[in-house]
């Protein structure tokens, strides 16, 4: 089952362009937040909510990881609707689109 881990450190963040530190902050590190999840994909940083959103394919479920509340079900059920199988695996589940403030 999906849980909230303590976070912690994994792999490096390899600078081959300084251009990225526009995009990510120079001390910035790659943390696990979470884990038992089948297949997740996805992630999106939501600034405005200060979290991270992220599907888990085969549970059907976009969850949401954040600092103060870890980790929970966000969406649920999150696209495939059960109306026929699931072709194949790469069936469309969630979309999120982000829009940059004007």
């Amino acid at each position: 089952e999906p849980v909230s881990v303590t976070p912690r450190p994994i792999g490096k963040i390899e600078r081959h362009d300084p251009a990225l530190d526009g995009l990510i902050a120079p001390g910035a590190t790659i943390e696990v937040v979470a884990e038992g999840f089948v297949w997740s994909e996805g992630p999106v940083w939501f600034r405005d909510g200060a979290c991270l959103l992220f599907s888990d394919i085969p549970r059907n479920t976009v969850f949401k990881w954040s600092e103060k509340g870890g980790l929970e079900p966000y969406l649920v059920p999150s696209g495939y609707t059960g109306a026929g199988p699931r072709a194949t695996s790469r069936t469309c589940q969630t979309a999120v689109t982000c829009t940059p403030p004007t």
